[in-house]
């Protein structure tokens, strides 16, 4: 099962848009280790399901970045999309129909970068991967509420 200690789904989700534009869509299987190395110190215990889910959305985050690297801002623009994609999983609980994937396609060229048909595609595949990998995400560990132990009294001496 999985477990967080420290981070959220929205966390790692950033992570991840960091990871993809910090090495501009490019990586090898060495630098996947690391990521997930990084993602576990961070306080996620991934189970292999979690890796695959994780993996796909770096892969579905990476074409649409392929896509639009030579968009002015890009790198901007994939936080503000990611973390759209969530906000909109969790505001559609995970389904939607047309005329929702329409107004956030809108909403997406209003607040970060114009969409071609290419990339409303690949928009699609994030917007796919992340509902996925939210589904199997962990909610954040509750805190932990504090005991309250009994004071002992100290033993009264004789004459006092």
């Amino acid at each position: 099962m999985v477990k967080v200690t420290t981070t959220t789904y929205d966390d790692l989700v950033k992570l991840a848009g960091e990871f993809v534009t910090s090495r501009k869509g490019m990586w090898d299987h060495s630098a996947w280790l690391d990521f997930v190395s990084g993602v576990q110190k961070a306080g996620f215990d991934l189970s292999e399901e979690m890796q695959s889910h994780l993996g796909e959305l770096l892969e579905a985050t990476k074409r649409f970045y392929e896509a639009s690297a030579s968009v002015e801002g890009i790198d901007k623009a994939m936080t503000t999309i990611l973390r759209d994609s969530g906000e909109f999983i969790r505001q559609q609980q995970g389904t939607w129909g047309q005329a929702e994937w329409e107004a956030f396609t809108k909403q997406i060229q209003n607040n970060t970068l114009a969409l071609t048909q290419e990339t409303t595609g690949y928009l699609g595949g994030i917007l796919e991967a992340t509902r996925v990998f939210y589904a199997v995400s962990p909610a954040p560990a509750a805190p932990k509420k504090a005991t309250k132990r009994p004071v002992k009294k100290a033993e009264e001496k004789p004459g006092r």
